[in-house]
């Protein structure tokens, strides 16, 4: 077949056609697949950032250690946990920790957001099963939410009773 200049034969113009498909296929498809992905991975950024609230307040006694007496001023506080460290048990938490903890939520939430390290929205939630006392830290309004997750650990409450520290992070 002999061809002339300028011209193209039917089988380019095929080619062309099936070659424009496939890469439309595959951006359509991507297209429809990243914002999935995209949530996902938000969502589980969001959850790491809760579970490692979670475990510091849990296993950690804060800085400094007696940060849950009254006495210690809050802006001498770099680091809140509620760990008793004088017994050094995983999942022992200190009673008044959690008191002192409540007390500076009720004053002032913007101050648990900046030792905790969040920018966006933030609920603990500490229950005593035996005395069946709940203490809250919650924001004073709570703006719509887009990704929320929550982790829930079992704590044992200065040893005489048990408890749950539920954490809440949220993204608007």
């Amino acid at each position: 077949m002999a061809y002339r200049k300028g011209q193209l034969s039917i089988d380019f113009y095929v080619a062309l056609i099936i070659f424009l498909s496939a890469i439309a296929y595959v951006v359509f498809q991507l297209v429809q697949v990243t914002p999935a992905t995209l949530n996902a991975l938000r969502e589980e950024n969001i959850r790491i950032q809760a579970y490692q609230i979670s475990e510091l307040l849990v296993n950690d006694g804060g800085h400094p250690n007696n940060w849950g007496e009254p006495a210690v001023p809050l802006e001498d506080i770099r680091r809140i946990g509620f760990s008793d460290t004088s017994r050094n048990i995983t999942n022992f938490v200190s009673s008044q920790k959690i008191q002192r903890f409540k007390t500076i939520c009720d004053s002032n939430y913007n101050a648990i957001l900046n030792l905790l390290n969040v920018d966006d929205g933030l609920a603990i939630t500490i229950i005593n099963h035996d005395t069946q006392t709940i203490t809250a830290c919650r924001p004073p309004s709570i703006e719509s939410q887009q990704i929320s997750v929550n982790i829930t650990r079992v704590v044992s409450i200065d040893g005489s009773s048990l408890g749950e520290i539920l954490v809440e992070v949220w993204r608007r």
